[in-house]
């Protein structure tokens, strides 16, 4: 976990979206969800939050758009730089550093990472959603993603910690929970 260090000291931000507070996370309709989003709050301001909802997205699905978000974003790289949509040469490259676990980013970073971010300001309770429900507060469409093509097989360091997360969704609980199950990735 203290590879994503960078993450866990950048600004923390929620949402307002029809009178709940939302943390978007990236890849799981973050765009979405601030395109409708009516206010939002940074850092110490989030604790005066009651509650906040966070939606969660199967890692391995979100792992895989988030690298073709990641190589969309990055210098240089673009759909001109891929094969029948699938990565050429220069996007393999750097695919296999991601994979290995040189190159670091929020795009496709375990949604662990995004929660122990909030808990730093945030000490309440998290209702934690599935993807899925987040029709519910953005009448948007969600897509499909440009990288579905992408066959990628997701190291255990992304999924390991996402998998805890599982018998969460649909419930209401003390972030802090959430937390305690990282115990060993803090440290």
């Amino acid at each position: 976990m203290k590879r994503w260090i960078k993450l866990l000291d950048a600004d923390c931000r929620v949402v307002r979206i029809k009178n709940e507070w939302v943390y978007p996370i990236f890849k799981n309709a973050f765009t979405s969800l601030e395109t409708v989003s009516e206010q939002e709050i940074f850092n110490e301001e989030i604790s005066q939050c009651q509650s906040i909802v966070v939606f969660l997205r199967n890692q391995e699905q979100r792992f895989v758009t988030g690298v073709g978000e990641y190589l969309d974003n990055s210098n240089n790289m673009n759909r001109s730089h891929t094969v029948n949509g699938m990565p050429g040469k220069v996007q393999q490259e750097m695919i296999d550093k991601i994979l290995d676990g040189q190159i670091l980013d929020r795009h496709f970073c375990p949604q662990a990472v995004w929660l122990l971010h909030l808990s730093k300001y945030f000490q309440g309770t998290v209702f934690i959603k599935d993807m899925s429900q987040a029709k519910h507060y953005t009448p948007l469409t969600m897509k499909a993603g440009k990288y579905i093509n992408f066959k990628l097989k997701v190291p255990e360091f992304y999924l390991s910690d996402d998998k805890k997360l599982e018998k969460f969704i649909g419930k209401k609980i003390n972030i802090q929970s959430i937390v305690k199950e990282f115990d060993s990735v803090l440290s």
